[in-house]
């Protein structure tokens, strides 16, 4: 018999992970950075690696808190006139695919790994 719908807002660890302030927070940075990573282009003054795009006359721009900067590069630019903040969440996207796709790869290999030597146990089982 299925349990109800709203028996997994009753459980035990729904319960301790929302009393929890540590593991709120840590949700809700993790929600943030995934949602800056998916709507990057959107967010981004522009696209680092559009070379046609750079303009060597916005080199060295500091941040818009400093005077000189420009809310059009809110974290400044660098040497080649490279939006610094368009960079970080660009670099930030291929680190969160490097990342994930490592996940998947350990995941598959300890799955495999884990069925042969269960299937096999004995010798197999104690070399794996």
């Amino acid at each position: 018999m299925a349990a109800p719908k709203d028996s997994f807002l009753k459980s035990e660890f729904v319960h301790n992970f929302l009393h929890n302030p540590g593991a709120v927070a840590g949700l809700i940075i993790v929600v943030l950075f995934l949602a800056m990573v998916l709507a990057g282009p959107f967010l981004t003054p522009q696209d680092p690696y559009d070379v046609a795009s750079l303009n060597l006359s916005d080199a060295y721009k500091p941040p818009m808190w400093i005077s000189g900067g420009s809310a059009a590069f809110p974290l400044g630019t660098d040497d080649q006139g490279r939006d610094m903040l368009s960079a970080i969440v660009y670099g930030s996207r291929i680190s969160l695919f490097i990342g994930l796709g490592a996940v998947f790869i350990s995941c598959l290999c300890g799955t495999v790994m884990g069925l042969l030597a269960g299937y096999f146990g004995g010798r197999t089982a104690s070399i794996l």
